[in-house]
């Protein structure tokens, strides 16, 4: 439910003199249930089907069919506690990665201008809640995967419960 209500935020108006999404002032932005409920768009909701430990990941192909709407991948997972002192918090890093159709790789959270970019250095270690957002996706098959294994901070035993949402 969390990665649906993310992926179905817009930019609250450019006007009140916020960057584009994400942002610290406004977050995703303003939760829109019309971009689910109602939406001619198709979308795929996963919840936990694949458990995961360390050194494995979860990928799913999706087939973009035209670039005039964008697309959107959001991981959400709720994490086990972590020791009360613990910094950073998480206990499990699960990273989201989507692989373009000339083989570039957008990594969750690396926005410039609220786009993805491409081919970036470093993973996001800090946050349960990943995207990538290409707004004019090339019509093409795209692989988007997410696992411990990509950043190896999955503690044996303690599975994170995980949705992620792809509307295209």
């Amino acid at each position: 439910m969390k990665a649906a209500l993310i992926n179905s935020a817009v930019d609250m108006a450019s006007g009140s003199g916020t960057a584009p999404v994400p942002n610290q002032s406004e977050g995703w932005g303003r939760v829109d249930l019309t971009k689910i409920i109602g939406s001619p768009r198709r979308h795929e909701f996963v919840d936990q089907s694949v458990l995961l430990s360390t050194g494995q990941h979860y990928e799913r192909r999706v087939y973009v069919a035209s670039r005039e709407a964008p697309l959107k991948v959001t991981l959400a997972y709720t994490d086990v506690p972590a020791l009360p002192a613990a910094i950073p918090a998480l206990v499990n890093d699960l990273d989201l990665e989507v692989v373009g159709p000339q083989g570039q790789l957008y990594r969750g959270n690396q926005f410039d201008h609220g786009e993805s970019v491409p081919d970036t250095s470093a993973s996001d270690t800090l946050n349960n809640v990943e995207a990538v957002h290409l707004p004019r996706p090339a019509p093409a098959s795209i692989s988007s995967g997410c696992g411990p294994g990509m950043s190896s901070m999955t503690r044996a035993g303690r599975r994170p419960r995980w949705t992620r949402i792809s509307p295209w």
